[in-house]
């Protein structure tokens, strides 16, 4: 059992690793915002660096600020595709609600 438990400590602290030094800085340099003149690799390269963060980083704080700043502008304008893109909003739910304090964005 203790090999277990070492190998599982590794393992998240690898993960942290990977998280802080490659997806971290990757998303930042990509940003959450689409630019006019991106390809669609951009925007899927975007798409798969926010889904990495809500799996990987998603306690990080400005992680989650920024989730939740575009979950609640999306609340207030349901419809719009400037608000929250339809391809990153499963990773933006997923971080919104892992930190989600109360229960509000459960309603």
């Amino acid at each position: 059992m203790a090999v277990l438990q070492s190998d599982s400590d590794v393992a998240v602290r690898l993960e942290a690793a990977i998280a802080e030094t490659l997806i971290k800085p990757a998303l930042a340099a990509t940003n959450w915002d689409p630019a006019p003149e991106e390809t669609d690799l951009e925007r899927q390269k975007r798409s798969l660096l926010v889904s990495l963060a809500a799996r990987y980083l998603r306690t990080d704080p400005a992680v989650a600020a920024e989730a939740t700043e575009r979950f609640n502008s999306w609340l207030a304008e349901p419809g719009s595709s400037t608000a929250l893109p339809d391809d990153l909003k499963t990773a933006v739910f997923r971080i919104v609600l892992s930190t989600a304090e109360g229960d509000s964005e459960y309603r």
